[in-house]
């Protein structure tokens, strides 16, 4: 249910996002002034999952049929076809813009209309909202479907020892197939033949070179360090350096007397009675799964890591990220840089060079019985995988007392784990290169993995393939047991999408988002409500972003700055180049009635304006763990270093005094 200050900013960021519109389609005027109005009475009626739901689905519907060229038939609450067309009512001055009335894509449209449409659909799709348990139990419920559909492993993980055996192969393997019911690799299409078997062998071949290559980490070279997750074990252990559990296996493959203390003095003290601490218990902690809010339509499930787990998985990540460079794959993959594939999902909206593929639930699908396969070049890595890896998983009762509480993984790792998103980056990239080298009849060795890798870009599940190898792709990640998101990947049109850049014909139609409403007991909710309005200036919409900026109380509003706009300003969440908090303007700063002086100390103008601050507070742990900690993150000699985990940041809006020219006063920019 909308709150009145959400419904305010529904109502007043949609009619300035259609005024926007009108003012780019003065022929239109009428039918924007209609859609507001349908879109007021839907508001009225406290319909908001019509736009955090509802609205979304239509937007993926759009692109869709954006990329077939066709629009299809789509029906819906307020979704009223329009006479004489196929499409519905809402929206249709923009949408027979990009189609004609029989449905056909219009040839010669830009990307403009596309635009609007996506912001009017998918604008709201991010609002702050929390979801019902129904929804939780729901999003639960296919979380375990999922893990009952992966294929269950050949080896013993979870054992002390792995025991890695290199006769596994996914070309002589036939145990692809789902053992549930229900899972959808159940068919004739995906079941493993004899015309699989080439492009088999050449992903195969083309994982053993590249993950022998990675070399073994070497105790010298690793350099265990903690995320900033949650964890499972957080009320045993009082501090994160302070390890109470240290599993059989991980001792097996990482020694606690190396990785565990901070130097082996502390390992070989005498167990004291009153501090048990100095010796770990070899129990198997399990994760928890916990929901992160993420949209109406569901939240984000994770795994909250136990703490020993996660400090020697940081140190295999960086492992990883070092071991690629020695390979090909340095060519396709940046895990710490996605800009790459956005920029290349824009490139490829105009040349349709290349496609862009999406997988569903892609880390839950990726199961210990593929990674064993791909990784069998590589048997220390295997060890270290199995070593730091958590195998049982506890689902919380309040999620559903129907399910569960504790099961057995099949998959690799939970999105929590610091190795998810390098591991199936990798094996990602592994089945591309293969396939690709296949399907150009090459044979698979230095040249032709070096060739292919520099072809294809992977982020993630965010996979950037040629567009003549797409189809045969996807159908070998759905033998190899993934599920290919058949609705948000591109190839036919001139649409593209990866790592939240949309491209149309080389134009950005990225939407901007609705984040959050101004609440006054949450300071954070003005920072968003800044960034917010500066996201829809930023993109053309002047309008919107006046009237998100007008949902603020005015004497909060007259206390924020105008901050002036250049064109390396692109990219910045919140004020212009200098980091001045403000409103943006391609008219240059403006300090409004604020105060002003004149600071002799520093020799400068300052105003007095409203400036964020984020005051981050450590909890204090004692000599021998903060030790530890110190030797971890090796600050430098000129660092003011306090020992101490660094708790939430807690944002609070002061009045604070700010230097003139940050404010870019008399610098303006036209934009192209």
């Amino acid at each position: 249910m909308l709150t009145k200050s959400q419904a305010t900013l529904l109502k007043d960021t949609y009619r300035g996002i259609l005024i926007d519109a009108a003012y780019a389609y003065p022929l239109k005027a009428q039918t924007f002034e209609r859609d507001y109005s349908r879109l007021q009475m839907i508001i009225d009626r406290n319909e908001g999952w019509f736009f955090t739901i509802f609205l979304p689905t239509l937007s993926k519907h759009l692109l869709r049929c954006i990329d077939k060229r066709q629009f299809l038939p789509f029906s819906g609450p307020h979704m009223r076809v329009k006479k004489g067309c196929v499409f519905p009512r809402l929206f249709s001055g923009l949408t027979e813009l990009l189609f004609d009335n029989r449905g056909a894509l219009v040839e010669d449209a830009d990307g403009t209309p596309l635009l609007f449409l996506q912001t009017l659909c998918a604008g709201a799709k991010k609002l702050r909202m929390e979801c019902d348990d129904a929804t939780v139990r729901r999003t639960v419920e296919s979380f375990v479907q999922v893990e009952e559909d992966v294929c269950s492993p050949t080896l013993n993980w979870g054992s002390t020892i792995l025991d890695c055996d290199r006769r596994l192969s996914i070309v002589s393997d036939d145990s692809f197939a789902c053992e549930s019911q229900t899972g959808f690799l159940r068919n004739e299409l995906y079941a493993r033949s004899s015309d699989h078997l080439p492009y088999l062998r050449a992903i195969q071949s083309v994982s053993d070179r590249i993950v022998s290559s990675f070399g073994s980490p070497h105790y010298a070279d690793l350099r265990p360090r903690h995320g900033p997750g949650a964890i499972s074990d957080r009320r045993v252990n009082p501090s994160k350096y302070q390890f109470s559990n240290w599993s059989e296996k991980l001792e097996w493959c990482f020694p606690s007397s190396r990785f565990g203390y901070p130097n082996q003095r502390y390992w070989l003290q005498p167990v004291d009675e009153k501090d048990n601490d100095t010796r770990f218990r070899g129990d198997h902690v399990p994760s928890k799964l916990v929901a992160v809010p993420k949209t109406q339509k569901g939240p984000r499930l994770i795994a909250a890591e136990p703490v020993a787990n996660m400090w020697m998985q940081q140190s295999l990540l960086e492992f990883l990220e070092k071991s690629i460079y020695k390979t090909p794959l340095q060519n396709c993959i940046a895990f710490r840089d996605q800009s790459l594939s956005g920029k290349l999902a824009l490139e490829s909206s105009l040349t349709r060079s290349h496609a862009t593929i999406d997988l569903s639930d892609a880390s839950d699908r990726l199961s210990c019985h593929l990674v064993e396969r791909l990784f069998r070049s590589n048997r220390d890595l295997l060890e270290a995988f199995n070593a730091v890896r958590t195998d049982f998983l506890h689902i919380p009762e309040k999620m559903g007392k129907e399910f569960p509480r504790l099961i057995e993984l099949k998959k690799f790792s939970t999105q929590g784990s610091a190795l998810t998103f390098p591991v199936q980056t990798i094996v990602y990239a592994i089945v591309s290169i293969g396939v690709l080298i296949e399907h150009s009849k090459k044979r698979v060795n230095a040249s032709t993995i070096k060739w292919a890798s520099k072809e294809v870009r992977i982020f993630g599940d965010d996979i950037i393939v040629p567009n003549m190898i797409v189809d045969k792709v996807s159908e070998y990640l759905k033998v190899l047991g993934f599920k290919v998101n058949d609705t948000k990947t591109f190839s036919e049109g001139n649409f593209r999408e990866s790592c939240g850049v949309d491209g149309y014909k080389g134009q950005d139609v990225t939407p901007a988002y609705i984040l959050e409403a101004y609440h006054p007991s949450r300071p954070g909710s003005i920072s968003s409500l800044v960034e917010c309005s500066n996201n829809f200036f930023k993109k053309g919409f002047f309008h919107a972003a006046e009237a998100i900026k007008s949902t603020l109380p005015k004497e909060i509003l007259k206390r924020i700055p105008i901050v002036a706009f250049s064109k390396e300003d692109v990219g910045y969440e919140v004020g212009g180049r200098s980091g001045a908090f403000g409103f943006i303007s391609f008219c240059g700063g403006d300090r409004g009635t604020n105060r002003s002086r004149y600071n002799w100390h520093l020799h400068r103008e300052e105003i007095q304006v409203l400036v964020p601050s984020a005051r981050v507070s450590k909890t204090r742990i004692r000599g021998d763990f903060a030790l530890h900690q110190y030797f971890t993150e090796r600050p430098g000699p000129d660092t003011i270093w306090t020992p101490g985990e660094a708790r939430r940041p807690k944002l609070s809006m002061k009045l604070g005094w700010v230097p003139v020219e940050r404010l870019g006063e008399g610098r303006s920019y036209i934009p192209d």
